[in-house]
């Protein structure tokens, strides 16, 4: 009968062995999570990308036409419609991509 209490009471107060802070890895590996991009953060990429694409068509539209009829006086129309024509471009591209 004491043999009960006594393997009671040593299942009761039992505790976990003292693992040495030693015998601890240096070193634990974590599994690597991918970038996540949010969707303002894609939608400002996306807009400084069509400004920036449009800006160096329209341009380089303007002056390849301004050179090409030189008697037109103004170049600025003409990048203009380069600038509106490559936008219109990047919204076509990207609608038939979805």
């Amino acid at each position: 009968m004491f043999s009960r209490i006594r393997y009671a009471a040593k299942v009761l107060s039992y505790s976990s062995p003292k693992v040495s802070r030693f015998d601890d890895p240096d070193i634990t590996f974590e599994e690597d999570s991918p970038q996540e991009v949010t969707k303002i953060s894609a939608g400002i990429g996306t807009f400084i990308e069509i400004v920036l694409i449009s800006l160096f068509i329209g341009f380089t539209v303007g002056r390849g036409l301004h050179r090409l009829f030189p008697a037109k006086e103004a170049p600025s129309l003409l990048t203009l419609t380069g600038i509106g024509a490559a936008i219109l471009s990047i919204f076509l591209a990207a609608l038939s991509m979805t």
